[in-house]
């Protein structure tokens, strides 16, 4: 019921908006745990952990998450969606605007309120309609819908296309290049490389955690070893029963 009722996140520090996110994860209440980390994406954009816990979420609850987007119809302009708008007669790119129904909204995210006059010129319509926007006595401009998302899934195509770009040093996510394989034999290699940037990572991890298991290093130089949040290393650990929570005493992150 706690965490039912858990709507405003203005007060808590990222790290606790992921642990809260995380105990709903593990409850199965996978729409308030959407969120709560798109709200924290939204507060802390500029942090890198806050794109990753927003991508990891799709990237491993996907199938529950599409579950959730099969009832929310956006097909048509409203409440919570991402709109592509192009204006017609000059050569301009095109422009996302995100649909939102809150107070206070961010310019520089796209966002427009609910009740802006843009907005209801453009609610309830659909992909290829258009619109006109008188700007005074003589100038009226044709504006274009090129393409209607869901805000939820608007912002994980935008974290995870951009995100070596907005934080070239983070660690957790990173793009492999293996060009466009013509060849079988091309498309092999690709993938082999990727299967060996992994299997990498898994020697690396396995080694930390032998450490750990030694009781070697704390929670927090453990996930700061392997590039993840310490609630997520928190959470598997108390899962993994080799290992289990053998030392929490490092950080100040930890402490809490």
């Amino acid at each position: 019921e706690i965490l039912e009722e858990i709507e405003i996140i203005n007060n808590l520090s990222l790290e606790q908006n992921v642990f809260i996110s995380s105990l709903c994860i593990q409850t199965g209440m996978y729409e308030k745990a959407l969120y709560l980390l798109y709200e924290s994406r939204r507060k802390y954009y500029n942090q890198s952990n806050a794109h990753l816990q927003y991508i990891g979420l799709f990237l491993i609850k996907g199938k529950y998450l599409n579950n959730i987007f099969k009832k929310l119809k956006n097909d048509r302009v409203g409440e919570n969606t991402a709109v592509l708008i192009e204006t017609v007669q000059e050569n301009i790119e095109t422009r996302w605007f995100i649909i939102e129904n809150r107070q206070k909204i961010e310019k520089k995210f796209g966002e427009i309120n609910l009740e802006d006059s843009f907005t209801k010129k453009i609610i309830g319509r659909k992909i290829g309609d258009t619109f006109d926007i008188k700007k005074n006595d003589v100038l009226i401009k044709k504006y274009k819908i090129v393409k209607i998302e869901n805000k939820y899934i608007h912002a994980y195509n935008e974290s995870i296309s951009e995100f070596e770009n907005m934080f070239p040093e983070a660690k957790g996510l990173f793009k492999i290049n293996i060009g466009t394989p013509k060849t079988k034999e091309a498309f092999d290699s690709g993938i082999q490389k990727i299967l060996e940037i992994n299997e990498t990572y898994k020697n690396q991890v396995e080694e930390i955690e032998k450490l750990y298991k030694n009781k070697g290093m704390s929670i927090g130089c453990f996930a700061q070893l392997i590039g993840r949040d310490i609630y997520d290393v928190w959470s598997v650990l108390t899962n993994k029963k080799d290992l289990g929570i053998t030392c929490c005493f490092g950080i100040s992150k930890e402490q809490e």
